[in-house]
C-alpha cells in the first residue's frame, strides 16, 4: 500500500513537473539561439510561424498540461498585463484584414509579452529560477568565445554565411546593440559575483581573468559600431555603482577600460566593422560625442541622429499633440513610408524606439500602459532587492539587482533601436521580465516564513537539488 502510495504520488509530481521541464529547455534554446545567431535564428520556421511563436505554443499547451493556467491570476502585475494587451489588441485587429501578415508581425510589440507571463508562471511554481540562473551561468564562456570570433571578425565571416532561402537575411545576423544588451548581463552577473555561487561551475581566477579579457574586448568592437551598446552597457555599470558602492573589482574594470583605449591610441588599429564604419578609437569617441551632441560628430552619426529625432517629433506631433491621441495608427501600416521617412523602400517599419513605436500605433493609452507596466515591474524587484537586504538575504539582492539591470539594458536599447519588435530582442526582453516576477513569487514566500521566525532554509548540498532556491540563497549569503 505504502509503495502504490509512493508512486503515484511522485507520478503526480513528474506530471506537473515535466511540462515546466519541456517549456525551460524549449525557451533556454530559443534564448541561445538569438542571442549567438541574432535575426538569423528568428527565421528558423515555417513561414509565417516562426521558431518564436512554436515556443510560445509549446509553452500555452504545457501551461495547460501541467495545470499552472490556474495561477496567472495570481501573478504580480498580471492586471497591468492585461490592460496593456487589451490595448494592443483593440488596435490590431481592426487592421488585420487590410495588412494581414504585416499586421500581426507588428503585433509581436504586445503579444510576445505572453512570454513574461508563461516563463514566470512555469518557473515559479516549479522552482527551477536557479536552474535556469545555472544555465546562465554556463552559457557565459561559450557566448564570449563565439563573439570574440564572430564580432571582431565579422569583415572575413560574414561573406562566408549562407542567406535563408528568399531572404538577404543570413543564417547569422547579429546586432550590435543586442550584443551590448547581453554583454551588459553578463558584466551584471559577474560584477554581482553570482558565478561563484555555483560550487559545480565556479570559475578559477585565471578563467575569470580570461573572461574579462573577451569581455572588454567585445565591447570595444561593438562600441565602435552602435551608440546604444556603449550606452547600455555604461548605465548599467553605473547601476551596479550605485547600488553596491563603488568596490575593487569596479575600479580594476575602469582601470582596465582606460588601458584598452590608450593601447588602442596609440596602436591606432582599423578594421572592417559592420554598417560600414571602423572600429577605431575614432569611431568609438565620435559615437560617445554624437550620442550628447551634434558637434565634432561624423557626417554618417548626426545625420542618422537628426533623422530619428524629425521622426519621433512627427509621432509626437500626431498623437500627444494631434488627432490621433486616443487611438495612434494601429498595427499593420508601414510607419516609414506613412510617416514621410522612408529610406531603404519599405523595409524599415518602426521608428528606432520601442516606447514612440507603441506611442505611433496604440496611441496614448497605449504608452501609458507601458510606461505603468515597466515602472511597476522595475518598483516590484526594488522592493525585494531593499527586503532582501535588509532580511540579510544577500544571494537574493543580487539576483533582484541583476535582473533590473538586464532590464535596463534593454529598456534602454530599445529607446535607439528597433528592438522591442523583433523576436530576438523582444523575447529575450520578456522572458526576463518572466525570470523577474518569478524571483518575486519565490521572495514572496520566502520572505513571509523568515518574517515568521520558522526556520525555511534546508541544508545546502554540493549537487544542485531541485527547487533548491533557498538552499543556495543560504550559501550565496555565506
Amino acid at each position: 500500500m505504502t509503495a502504490t502510495m509512493i508512486a503515484t504520488t511522485s507520478a503526480q509530481r513528474l506530471a506537473v513537473r515535466a511540462p515546466a521541464k519541456v517549456y525551460l529547455i524549449c525557451l533556454a534554446i530559443l534564448l541561445a539561439g538569438y542571442a549567438f545567431a541574432g535575426k538569423g535564428f528568428a527565421y528558423l520556421g515555417f513561414p509565417p510561424f516562426y521558431i518564436g511563436e512554436i515556443v510560445l505554443s509549446i509553452g500555452f499547451l504545457m501551461l495547460f498540461l501541467g495545470g499552472y493556467a490556474w495561477y496567472l491570476p495570481k501573478l504580480p502585475l498580471f492586471p497591468l498585463f492585461m490592460i496593456f494587451c487589451a490595448i494592443g489588441l483593440a488596435r490590431t485587429i481592426p487592421y488585420l484584414p487590410k495588412y494581414g501578415v504585416d499586421a500581426a508581425r507588428d503585433a509581436v510589440l504586445w503579444g510576445y509579452s505572453l512570454f513574461a507571463l508563461i516563463t514566470a508562471v512555469l518557473v515559479g511554481r516549479s522552482g527551477s529560477l536557479v536552474r535556469g540562473l545555472l544555465w546562465y551561468r554556463k552559457a557565459i564562456p561559450a557566448f564570449l568565445i563565439f563573439n570574440l570570433v564572430f564580432m571582431a571578425g565579422f569583415g572575413l565571416v560574414a561573406p562566408l554565411l549562407p542567406l535563408w532561402p528568399g531572404t538577404e537575411v543570413s543564417v547569422i545576423e547579429l546586432r550590435p546593440g543586442d550584443v551590448g544588451c547581453h554583454l551588459a548581463g553578463v558584466g551584471a552577473f559577474l560584477l554581482l559575483k553570482l558565478h561563484r555561487t555555483f560550487p559545480q561551475a565556479r570559475p578559477t581566477r585565471r578563467t575569470e581573468a580570461l573572461w574579462w579579457l573577451g569581455w572588454l574586448v567585445i565591447l570595444g568592437v561593438v562600441a565602435c559600431d552602435s551608440r546604444a551598446a556603449m550606452v547600455t552597457v555604461a548605465f548599467v555599470l553605473l547601476l551596479i555603482v550605485c547600488f553596491k558602492g563603488i568596490g575593487l573589482r569596479q575600479a580594476g574594470l575602469a582601470a582596465a577600460v582606460s588601458i584598452l583605449l590608450l593601447g588602442a591610441s596609440l596602436g591606432s588599429f582599423d578594421l572592417p566593422g559592420e554598417r560600414s564604419r571602423s572600429l577605431s578609437v575614432e569611431q568609438l569617441l565620435d559615437n560617445a560625442g554624437s550620442v550628447f551632441s551634434d558637434q565634432n560628430a561624423s557626417f554618417r552619426n548626426a545625420e542618422t541622429r537628426e533623422w530619428r529625432i524629425d521622426w519621433w517629433d512627427t509621432i509626437l506631433d500626431y498623437t500627444i499633440y494631434g488627432p490621433l491621441f486616443w487611438t495612434g495608427k494601429g498595427y499593420g501600416i508601414n510607419l516609414a513610408v506613412d510617416d514621410g521617412f522612408d529610406t531603404d523602400n519599405g523595409k524599415t517599419r518602426d521608428p528606432h524606439n520601442g516606447h514612440l513605436t507603441t506611442l505611433a500605433r496604440s496611441g496614448v493609452p497605449g504608452i501609458v500602459a507601458w510606461i505603468v507596466l515597466q515602472l511597476s515591474f522595475a518598483a516590484l524587484l526594488l522592493r525585494f532587492y531593499l527586503k532582501a537586504r535588509r532580511l540579510r538575504q544577500e544571494w537574493w539582492a543580487r539576483v533582484d539587482l541583476f535582473i533590473i539591470c538586464y532590464w535596463a539594458a534593454f529598456m534602454i536599447n530599445g529607446s535607439f533601436d528597433v528592438f522591442f519588435e523583433s523576436p530576438q530582442g523582444a523575447i529575450w526582453f520578456w522572458s526576463v521580465v518572466g525570470f523577474g516576477l518569478a524571483a518575486a513569487m519565490t521572495q514572496r514566500t520566502l520572505f513571509a516564513t523568515l518574517s515568521a521566525g520558522q526556520a525555511a532554509q534546508p541544508a545546502y548540498r554540493k549537487k544542485l537539488p531541485r527547487g533548491s532556491a533557498h538552499a543556495l540563497a543560504k550559501r550565496g549569503a555565506a
